[in-house]
């Protein structure tokens, strides 16, 4: 004999497994983040195609939602391969994708789609503007020597007093010899005087007698 299940309880049994099942597919839904949005395209600076290397990068409001490094000169991203710049993260639909290009803002900007592209979409930013290097320090300014004390005057020696002139002492005159420059009034003696007359008779009678010895021979 079969035992038949009320119907008020079934249909409550029912509604607890439809009310699991929904609560499991909501937290299956909640677990995994949206769909990425893709992108490609070329990429230039300054009207140059961008080299190996270079750095794309994705923001959503400043935050960084995915980045690409340049393989091939002046494109990112290539669709044969399946190689995108992949932009993803906690955002809403419609909300403004910022693109740099090695830091510097491009001018193209793409608003995000769930699941969206992949989108060819070409970036291109100006030309960096060279840092400026910094300014030189100053010149230190030299020390000024200190300044030397003024030479010392030499004090001049004091003048000597002139030299006193020595007046010559004349030599006295032998003894009965007349002096040129006296005269009888010079105050010579009577004595003086007589022996200078003998010896001027002497001379003369001694000039006679040699006159007459010649007159002889």
């Amino acid at each position: 004999m079969k035992l038949a299940m009320p119907k008020a309880k079934l249909a409550a049994v029912l509604c607890s497994v439809l009310a699991l099942a929904l609560l499991l597919g909501a937290t299956a839904v909640w677990a995994y983040p949206p769909l990425p949005h893709a992108f490609y395209g070329t990429v230039t600076i300054g009207g140059a195609p961008a080299p190996v290397g270079t750095l794309i990068s994705a923001q959503v409001g400043g935050v960084d939602c995915g980045n690409y490094t340049v393989s091939v000169v002046g494109q990112y991203g290539n669709p044969a391969e399946l190689d995108y710049l992949v932009v993803q993260g906690d955002i809403e639909t419609g909300a403004t994708i910022d693109f740099y290009i090695d830091g510097i803002k491009a001018d193209q900007t793409y608003p995000f789609e769930v699941g969206g592209g992949p989108t060819e979409l070409d970036l291109t930013s100006p030309t960096p503007t060279p840092t400026p290097a910094p300014d030189p320090p100053p010149a230190e300014t030299p020390t000024p020597a200190p300044d030397l004390p003024p030479a010392e005057t030499p004090t001049p020696a004091p003048d000597l007093p002139p030299a006193e002139t020595l007046t010559p002492t004349p030599s006295p005159l032998p003894a009965g010899i007349l002096n040129p420059a006296s005269t009888p009034g010079d105050g010579l003696s009577v004595g003086t005087w007589a022996g200078i007359g003998a010896a001027i008779a002497v001379v003369l009678g001694l000039g006679f007698w040699l006159v007459l010895r010649r007159r002889q021979i």
